[in-house]
């Protein structure tokens, strides 16, 4: 027992003789005062139970970390403000009382000898260094307090702040102190998604969006909208709301996904239509950071079973934006078979994926007239460079050229190094138009992504020669 109130053993004829005053012996731990309460019948006692509960359950060892938590209490005796006791400490621990019931209960304390009629409050201590109201500083939080007649009453409660005070006693009660673990993420009760919407590689805004309205669509399921069931909906990621938009609250446990609408005015899937926008992709996280850190996919986002909040950003290209343009130099010689020159150069692909591969990267065609004298060409690359980001994508290793018109078969030939022509050189023997002077060969420079890569728009210059 913590011993609120310690009664000293009188006998019958004592308490009756005694009448309206009895002395008692009050004590906490190692603290005891001599008050005087109001007189009782034998066995009229009003015990009091304190349990922790740590994150819903009963505390134990294990999921209290073996902590002592320091509880205060004070009263009244027999309903008179005058008779007080107290503030005094004790605490919840794995030890227990030995003279409590059962003995040596882990995080359990009862009171001795509180009388009916008495007045009793109790709390925890929240200043010290092991619980506090918040998880800012301490290591366990307090969430709140429930009583009961009945232990079983005081587990079925719901927590709240108020503090244990019984006034007029009127038999024992129970009250469980409930403390959350600070390192155990609890789950909300709700959820939302947030749903962003990024423009060549960066927040959108009403200058590099040019103010443009993104149509999306959406399909929810969740307990607590539209009765449980299913329902869809569009909504537009827009400069009215800086092109940011936020679900409802979900009970945990919804499904939630969205997907940009292409919807011949605004977004297409390439910039070869007239839309002003491609879809980049989507990524997704448990974070703002982590979805823009992620690499977009043109998978839609889907979250089934959710658990947590979400963030999805919605990716997209400004096809007035050149994404890996190209310039460079010609060197080579004339010939009166025709003159070394680029006559065009087909941005096939200027969209990618950050995932290593050449399929998923950039892809240019360069339209050259290569001298007949002169059949076996070479290109250099310089670095990739994002200058928003201040990023580069090496040229070296990310890089491969090829022609159908060589007599390789078509092979790729990779770029080895930033501003180091490309060998072997590829052996022109086609030609696309023989009533032109030289030889008309298309080369493909394809461009892959490291999954590294920091998204955005990169620019480079290339190097053109051809030799006997």
């Amino acid at each position: 027992m913590h011993n609120a109130l310690e009664m000293k053993q009188f006998g019958t004829a004592a308490r009756k003789a005694l009448a309206a005053v009895t002395i008692a012996l009050f004590a906490f731990g190692t603290f005891r005062v001599l008050i005087p309460i109001a007189s009782a019948a034998v066995g009229d006692t009003a015990q009091i139970t304190i349990t922790k509960f740590m994150d819903g359950v009963p505390a134990t060892v294990g999921n209290a970390g073996g902590a002592t938590f320091p509880m205060i209490a004070s009263g009244s005796t027999g309903g008179n403000p005058l008779n007080t006791f107290g503030p005094a400490s004790y605490s919840l621990s794995p030890a227990g009382y030995p003279s409590d019931t059962p003995p040596n209960t882990a995080y359990q304390a009862q009171t001795g000898g509180v009388m009916i009629n008495d007045n009793y409050t109790t709390y925890e201590d929240t200043t010290g260094a092991v619980v506090g109201a918040t998880c800012d500083t301490t290591p366990y939080s307090l969430v709140g307090y429930t009583t009961g007649d009945t232990y079983a009453e005081a587990a079925a409660g719901t927590p709240t702040a108020t503090v244990p005070n019984f006034v007029g006693l009127t038999g024992p009660k129970y009250v469980i102190v409930w403390n959350h673990d600070c390192a155990v993420v609890v789950p909300p009760a709700q959820v939302t998604v947030t749903i962003n919407k990024f423009v060549d590689g960066v927040q959108a805004t009403a200058v590099n969006a040019n103010s443009a309205d993104f149509p999306m669509v959406s399909t929810t399921t969740a307990a607590n909208l539209n009765g449980g069931a299913e329902s869809s909906g569009n909504y537009q990621l827009n400069v009215g709301d800086s092109y940011e938009a936020m679900t409802s609250a979900m009970d945990v446990g919804a499904n939630y996904a969205t997907n940009e609408i292409m919807d011949g005015t605004t977004v297409a899937a390439s910039c070869s239509s007239d839309q002003p926008f491609t879809l980049v992709g989507y990524t997704s996280g448990s974070t703002y950071a982590a979805a823009a850190a992620a690499v977009p996919s043109m998978t839609a986002p889907s979250f089934t079973g959710l658990t947590e909040n979400k963030y999805v950003i919605v990716w997209n290209h400004d096809c007035s934006v050149s994404s890996g343009d190209m310039g460079g130099d010609v060197d080579g010689g004339v010939s009166p078979q025709g003159t070394l020159a680029v006559t065009s150069i087909e941005a096939t692909d200027t969209t990618a994926t950050a995932n290593d591969t050449y399929e998923s990267g950039w892809s240019y065609t360069f339209n050259i007239t290569v001298p007949d004298s002169e059949l076996n060409l070479s290109m250099k690359f310089a670095n990739w460079f994002n200058a928003s980001a201040s990023s580069t994508i090496a040229a070296g290793g990310n890089m491969q050229i090829s022609s159908a018109q060589a007599d390789n078969a078509g092979v790729p030939v990779p770029v080895t190094a930033a501003n180091t022509y490309t060998t072997p050189a590829l052996h022109m023997t086609g030609d696309l138009n023989p009533g032109m002077p030289g030889k008309q060969v298309k080369v493909v420079v394809q461009v892959k992504m490291p999954a590294s890569t920091v998204n955005g728009s990169y620019t480079t210059s290339y190097g053109l020669q051809t030799q006997p």
